[in-house]
């Protein structure tokens, strides 16, 4: 997906480094990107070579448990399994 640079604004979060996961960007809500949990897996284990299991331990405590800090504009990690989303 092309990043939605005009629907977002200033403070828009984005997950970087953007050339892993820009990959995982499946659309946009509110002017907050929204991210799916299944691809930043998928683009962790890509990008930096990381196990499936490396891969969700690394989200959930690099990213996951951070949201609450980001600001308004703070990503939506949608949960692909059953719809819920981590915002």
């Amino acid at each position: 997906m092309d990043m939605p640079w005009d629907q977002m604004n200033d403070e828009t979060a984005i997950l970087e480094p953007q050339e892993c996961f820009n990959k995982a960007v499946v659309g946009i809500q509110d002017q907050r990107l929204v991210y799916s949990y299944k691809k930043i897996v998928l683009a962790l284990v890509e990008y930096y070579d990381f196990s499936i299991q490396d891969a969700y331990e690394w989200i959930e405590y690099n990213t996951i448990r951070s949201l609450p800090y980001m600001g308004p504009y703070k990503p939506i990690i949608l949960d692909d399994d059953d719809g819920a989303g981590h915002a």
